[in-house]
């Protein structure tokens, strides 16, 4: 046997012509009490007070605002900071043990990858207008790519550099995409 369902007990509660879901009712025992628990519900609901702002919570709730949006940038801020000591501390780790894969041929793709990259990266105009979340990402972007730069530039000329040159390559490539891809969306959203 088919229930009513609440969308059809409401209706019923509002007066709407349901002539068989009304015969139903009358029949069965368990969506009559659904119908019951319903009104209980509408009951209890119309029992409470009815609250109104005070005309003067404007300030306050501008004031919890203002103190969440420092929060989130110091967060933000912390979170940026962390991030960079971790890839300060952790990348030349990382470039000491790297598998001694990377062949001249390999890096020279890399570099030419990042060059494309700049290039393209050059070409789309700087947004107008950033909201504070994007731009502070864009900020981390362009500090993370800066810092692989300094790596870059410190390498020593052995053997065992062109393997850690190749794996900061690829990381600056990988950066560049996100920062091209960060700021393609902000590009769409000024054109509208």
């Amino acid at each position: 046997m088919r229930h009513l369902s609440l969308q059809e007990l409401l209706a019923l509660e509002d007066r709407e012509d349901l002539a068989s879901a009304r015969e139903h009712l009358r029949g069965c025992p368990r969506c009559l009490r659904e119908q019951d628990q319903l009104r209980a519900r509408q009951k209890q609901l119309r029992s409470l007070p009815s609250l109104r702002p005070s005309r003067d919570a404007w300030p306050r709730i501008q004031a919890a605002l203002q103190r969440r949006r420092r929060q989130r940038r110091a967060a933000v801020a912390v979170t940026a900071l962390a991030a960079a000591l971790a890839l300060a501390i952790g990348l030349p780790s990382l470039l000491r043990t790297a598998a001694p894969t990377a062949g001249p041929e390999e890096l020279a793709t890399w570099m030419r990858r990042s060059q494309d990259l700049e290039e393209r990266l050059r070409a789309i105009p700087e947004p107008d207008m950033l909201d504070v979340g994007s731009a502070d990402a864009l900020v981390q972007l362009e500090d993370q790519i800066a810092f692989v730069d300094r790596c870059l530039d410190e390498l020593p000329g052995e053997p065992a550099a062109g393997e850690a040159a190749t794996a900061l390559w690829q990381a600056r490539v990988e950066l560049l995409e996100s920062l091209i891809n960060l700021r393609m969306p902000a590009l769409a959203l000024n054109s509208l």
